[in-house]
Parts: C-alpha cells; structure tokens; sequence
C-alpha cells in the first residue's frame, strides 16, 4: 500500500466514523488531518481505536503511545472533565501526560 493509498483510506475512515467529521477534522482540511495521522505511524484502525477514546489528534495519539498508553487506558470518564474521557481531556490540554500517567497507573493497582 502506498502512502497516498494509506492517507485515502484514512481519509474513508473518518468519513466513516460517526461524528469524527466534526471532531477529528474541524475546520482543516481532511486531507491534511488523515496525512498527519499517516505520517505519525497510524492505521485508520489504529485511529479509529483513539478517536473512540476521545484523543482528536495525532499528535496526542502519538505522545499517548510513546508512554506505552493504549486507547483503552484513556477511554474513561475524567474526573476533571465532567462528561469527557481522559483522552479528550489530554488531547484537549486540560490533563498533563502525568496526570494520564498517574491515573493510568492507579488504575492498574484496582485492577490487580
């Protein structure tokens, strides 16, 4: 698959994906918003995996996953965020990485 055909298919999977017109596009170009998803190392699987969990960006995604978070680790309510998941929260520059580390990492010690 070439470059041009990932970016084409990610382009498809935003246009797919309910409501991520509006929320992953915005005002840019959609173009542009599935190159940049591309050009960071993602499937459209992959992002739809983190729109799902409320990260808009690919920049977001990508500094999520270079601290080994996952989309599931981000995808639940955040306290400081009434009605807005972690992700979205951190995406949205309302929670630091070490907020999401933290959490994530308390998470992990209920879970065991």
């Amino acid at each position: 698959m070439t470059q041009l055909d990932r970016i084409e298919d990610m382009e498809s999977a935003i246009r797919c994906t309910t409501g991520a017109m509006q929320f992953v596009v915005g005002s840019e170009q959609i173009g542009d918003v599935a190159a940049g998803w591309v050009d960071e190392g993602f499937s459209s699987d992959e992002a739809a995996a983190w729109w799902d969990a409320g990260v808009f960006t690919a920049e977001a995604a990508d500094d999520l996953r270079t601290y080994d978070v996952d989309p599931q680790d981000v995808d639940g309510d955040c306290p400081r965020l009434a009605g807005y998941s972690w992700g979205y929260a951190f995406a949205n520059g309302d929670v630091s990485i070490n907020d999401v580390l933290r959490m994530k990492a308390d998470s992990t010690k209920i879970n065991i």
